[in-house]
């Protein structure tokens, strides 16, 4: 089976990118075909979809108030992440999907 596993991080961030990558690794161990995506970060392990991820936003980040506007339409629907993860769904057809944080 081909899964889709959405997280936002693709690095050990804290318990639940321990649990991800557990899930993960039993997945792949169990003979299944696992698709990533999340966002672009230098930490990240590699994945064969990393193309597909998504800008890094952090959403701490000071700024006035267009900018804290800005981040908070993001933080509810990201265009950029909606047009990313459409894109790889077309290609590679996952039959389940799995996200995370």
């Amino acid at each position: 089976m081909k899964i889709l596993l959405a997280n936002k991080f693709f690095h050990l961030n804290g318990g639940s990118e321990t649990v991800f990558f557990q899930e993960r690794d039993f997945l792949l161990e169990q003979g299944h075909e696992v698709v990533d995506f999340s966002m672009v970060d230098e930490r990240n392990l590699p994945s064969p979809t990393a193309d597909f991820f998504v800008p890094n936003t952090s959403y701490n980040s000071g700024g006035g108030i267009a900018r804290k506007l800005q981040q908070a339409i993001s933080f509810v629907h990201s265009s950029v992440a909606v047009r990313k993860i459409e894109e790889l769904i077309v290609q590679e057809k996952p039959q389940v999907t799995s996200l995370h944080k």
